[in-house]
């Protein structure tokens, strides 16, 4: 289980310095919760296979959140 909560408009602060990372084991899963969370986001590395993931993004999305989805290959 992963939350968050919102703050007063004069607490917001940028984010940085992290990002909210789901290392899932499906990579059909994994590929819809990239796609749902890029909705109106800023894709810096599309969805797709890596030479440590069968399949990797990362993304900020519309509230300024960096995401990272990875679905490991096995080791």
């Amino acid at each position: 289980m992963i939350y968050g909560a919102d703050v007063p408009p004069r607490h917001q602060q940028p984010a940085q310095g992290f990002a909210v990372t789901l290392d899932m084991t499906d990579v059909d899963k994994a590929g819809q919760v990239f796609k749902g969370v890029s909705a109106g986001a800023n894709v810096k590395m599309a969805f797709a296979e890596t030479f440590w993931a069968r399949r990797f993004g990362h993304l900020v999305d519309r509230f300024g959140t960096p995401w990272m989805v990875n679905v490991s290959k096995p080791m």
